[in-house]
């Protein structure tokens, strides 16, 4: 399995930002480290799916940068699962509503069961 390193992903918030406005501020490396060892933990995380969500919930809810970390969470978890063989396949507004009506309050494994049923 590939995985993304704490560069790239700041590589790509980067990209987000000059795309979309804003400033590509790092707020602290060492969460951003935390979140790519968090998701390679193959005992809590044993497959792709897990360790996407994984991904997404701890950018999201660590918030390694100072705006964007939604939107960067996705970015790199769509750039994962495409390294990794696998496609995130879903309309732009159900993964908004996911996120609006989930993210809060779900547990990785309700975000990996959304990513694995909307990827092939």
């Amino acid at each position: 399995m590939q995985y993304l390193t704490p560069a790239e992903i700041f590589y790509l918030h980067s990209r987000l930002i000059s795309e979309t406005g804003g400033k590509a501020d790092l707020r602290d490396w060492k969460i951003l480290k935390k979140v790519v060892s968090y998701m390679k933990n193959s005992e809590v995380f044993p497959d792709i799916f897990s360790k996407a969500g994984a991904l997404f919930f701890a950018i999201s809810k660590k918030k390694p940068f100072s705006s964007k970390n939604t939107a960067t969470s996705l970015f790199a978890t769509s750039l994962f699962l495409k390294i990794n063989g696998r496609t995130l396949r879903t309309k732009e507004s159900d993964m908004e509503n996911f996120i609006k009506n989930h993210l809060a309050t779900s547990p990785v494994g309700k975000i990996s069961q959304f990513l694995a049923d909307n990827s092939n």
